[in-house]
């Protein structure tokens, strides 16, 4: 098994547009992600720029055995490191980027998602990137449905409420850098 921590770094370096930390997510951060999702109801949960699949686990663990997670990974090593570590069949891993979330899960044959979960470093990406993602998303999700990000600052606060309604901001301070989780509704 290819040593995540160290890979994960590794891109860090390389992939700054895509990778936004130094180190992947700690069990303080996928705890305060996961106890946004009551999953009795996430039927299809998307997961966007996993990583080294801290939250895919997590996900998994928390999701009855007929829910279903679309998983979407754009950079290649990362990727990689999915196929190696995340084997189970409610799970379709995407390697393609979260600007084509609608044609993703056409494909996959899901009409709307109940919870993306967005690890994505949209502080970092070009406007029109971020922009892209988030209005994608905004429209696969169900009329109930949550969008859950976490950042490490406010300056997409506005951007977020842009697309989604009744934001709730969060803070883990015991991650490295400590982040900021919003859980969004859609509008």
């Amino acid at each position: 098994m290819p040593n995540s921590k160290k890979q994960f770094w590794q891109q860090f370096l390389k992939s700054r547009k895509e990778i936004g930390s130094v180190t992947p997510s700690s069990r303080y951060l996928t705890k305060g992600i996961i106890s946004k999702i009551d999953f009795n109801l996430a039927k299809v949960i998307v997961e966007l720029g996993p990583g080294t699949g801290v939250f895919t686990h997590e996900l998994l663990k928390n999701m009855s055995p007929d829910s279903r997670l679309i998983v979407v990974e754009l950079n290649d090593e990362m990727f990689y490191i999915l196929q190696k570590k995340v084997v189970d069949p409610r799970v379709s891993l995407v390697h393609g980027s979260a600007t084509d979330l609608e044609k993703i899960l056409q494909k996959e044959g899901i009409e709307e998602a109940d919870v993306i979960v967005s690890s994505l470093p949209l502080s970092v990406m070009p406007n029109d990137i971020s922009d892209s993602i988030l209005k994608s998303s905004a429209s696969v999700l169900a009329p109930k449905g949550r969008y859950i990000q976490f950042m490490y600052s406010l300056v997409l606060k506005k951007k977020l409420e842009q697309h989604f309604s009744q934001m709730k901001k969060s803070y883990i301070f015991l991650n490295l850098p400590p982040a900021f989780i919003f859980d969004c509704r859609k509008k």
